[in-house]
């Protein structure tokens, strides 16, 4: 469950849903993993949660009630820029969706800065980064 005020039922898994909220050119999985200090959301289920959809799908509805602009999807918590955000309304030539930073005390929408071009490009430069890896 998200800490963000004005979110309090989470979505329930069912086909539409989880079509619905595939992020496009993602693929057909969106796993979650954690790479100290940050979050990759993904979506997934728990058996705890029974059909309850966990990971982006909680904490974007979440992050609108703050300010987050409908075509932003929330992939990472980070303890720097708060949001890691897909821009669902700019995808490339191949389906892939641009990452930005997003902080709701930023002035502008929260938006600060491109970090990837894609979803993959940014996960693999995190983690290699995190890891201690040249990137």
């Amino acid at each position: 469950m998200t800490d963000h005020p004005g979110f309090d039922q989470p979505p329930k898994a069912s086909p539409e849903i989880v079509e619905e909220r595939r992020a496009p050119g993602a693929g057909r999985e969106f796993g979650t993993w954690d790479v100290p200090p940050n979050k990759f959301l993904g979506v997934y289920r728990t058996e705890h949660a029974g059909d309850v959809l966990q990971g982006s799908v909680t904490e974007t509805p979440g992050a609108r009630t703050i300010g987050l602009r409908p075509e932003l999807m929330v992939v990472l918590l980070d303890d720097v820029w708060m949001f890691a955000v897909l821009d669902t309304s700019r995808p490339d030539q191949d389906g892939q969706c641009p990452v930005l930073t997003w902080n709701p005390g930023v002035p502008d929408g929260g938006l600060k800065e491109r970090i990837a071009d894609s979803y993959g490009e940014f996960a693999v430069a995190e983690c290699r980064q995190k890891l201690g890896l040249p990137t």
